[in-house]
């Protein structure tokens, strides 16, 4: 073994050994930007209550994750007012009443019609069917009117052939005359009456009555016309109830909706968040407005780095990098996704860890993690843990990174 360490050979290899190692672990602060106060950070965002009352028990406690959405009722109120309720609620039963009675007013109006429109029907076949018999009568009537005047025409035959021999004296003659002239004009007032029976029964078939004493329509047709008028009245009016009824229960809904948020208020914090702090007690009074808690948002985590403001020409929004948290031999892909100088104006309020104060000649160097890795809830998805940061490419500041630049400002 002592032969072998004083092998001039072997102390070189150890030797040359030592330097790489050391070479290739200071290679990447030679080669590439390297930034060691680097800090993760995340965006808060306050649950206030819009309404005063008493915090439930179901505030959840500091540092709790939520894995998935989380709907929670935070606010109970202790006495929300219902006149507004009650009163709507009143209007709207008012209004189904209305309604309902309408509808039943309207079956009802229906069956009268139908029982109308049934005896008028049987009416018109009656008021048809009898006179169809007169007109038979008016006919028989009209033939045996004629068959008697044929016989009498006979009768004045005779008597004038009789008369001309000198056995029928003149006043025998003129009777028969007289007789054949009555028998004409009883024909024709028979056919007369037959023809006005025919026009009486015509018209009847079209629903128009001649009879004397009578309307052109009867009773039940009478009726069905003014149920109609009544019908169209109350549909009208059953149109605006039901217009009212829908506009009342609009309101109606939109009033529970504005009690029930009035008597309590319900969230929903949002999953991979962080209960970051909780400002108020279960059990406390609290008013309109009042920050209730703040919670951090575990999903767009990112690392805020520091960086001398000669470097900030060579970079640019959407460079990769790469992030390793420390105490972990892991690195993360990343991409800068915000360049700030270290004059510009930051609300410290918005960010779970603090930012540090920089000098005119620094900047800042927000970059987001892009791997789909689940934050670890067990260190507080690693909120304000330093880290190293590494951007890609040769060393920023040398000629390497301009030359590369130019060359893909030309492609693009």
């Amino acid at each position: 073994m002592e032969t072998l360490f004083r092998s001039r050979v072997v102390r070189i290899v150890i030797a040359g050994v030592l330097i790489a190692g050391a070479l290739w672990g200071f290679a990447p602060y030679v080669l590439k930007d390297v930034a060691s106060a680097a800090y993760v950070n995340a965006e808060l965002t306050q649950v206030a209550t819009p309404v005063a009352g008493v915090l439930t028990q179901g505030l959840p406690r500091e540092g709790a994750y939520m894995s998935r959405d989380a709907r929670l009722r935070l606010v109970t109120t202790r006495t929300p007012s219902r006149v507004r309720l009650d009163d709507l609620l009143q209007q709207a039963a008012l209004a189904d009443s209305t309604v309902a009675l309408m509808e039943i007013q309207l079956a009802e109006l229906r069956s009268h019609d139908a029982t109308l429109a049934a005896r008028s029907s049987l009416f018109q076949r009656a008021s048809i069917g009898r006179l169809a018999g007169r007109v038979r009568e008016a006919e028989a009537n009209v033939a045996r009117c004629e068959a008697q005047q044929r016989d009498l025409q006979e009768r004045l035959t005779r008597a004038a052939n009789l008369a001309e021999k000198g056995f029928v004296s003149e006043a025998g003659l003129r009777s028969a005359r007289e007789a054949a002239a009555a028998g004409d004009q009883a024909c024709r007032a028979s056919r007369g009456a037959g023809e006005a029976i025919e026009a009486e029964d015509a018209a009847a078939q079209q629903g128009v009555y001649l009879s004397d004493g009578s309307n052109d329509a009867p009773y039940a047709e009478q009726q069905r016309a003014r149920l109609m008028l009544r019908r169209q009245e109350l549909m009208t009016e059953l149109v605006r109830a039901k217009a009212s009824q829908a506009q009342l229960r609009g309101q109606v809904a939109a009033e529970r909706d504005l009690y029930a948020r009035a008597s309590s208020y319900d969230t929903v914090l949002p999953a991979q968040h962080l209960v970051w702090s909780v400002e108020a007690r279960p059990g406390s009074e609290v008013v309109e407005g009042q920050s209730l808690m703040t919670i951090a948002d575990c999903r767009n985590r990112f690392v805020v780095v520091e960086l001398p403001a000669g470097k900030i020409e060579h970079l640019s929004v959407g460079d990769a990098a790469r992030v390793r948290l420390l105490g972990s031999g892991r690195w993360q892909d990343g991409r800068i996704r915000r360049i700030m100088g270290g004059a510009a104006r930051r609300d410290s309020r918005l960010f779970a860890a603090e930012m540090p104060r920089l000098g005119p000649r620094n900047f800042f160097v927000e970059v987001g993690f892009e791997s789909a890795d689940q934050p670890d809830q067990r260190r507080s998805c690693d909120i304000g843990r330093p880290a190293d940061v590494r951007f890609g490419g040769p060393r920023l500041g040398g000629p390497d990174s301009r030359v590369a630049r130019s060359e893909e400002h030309e492609r693009s």
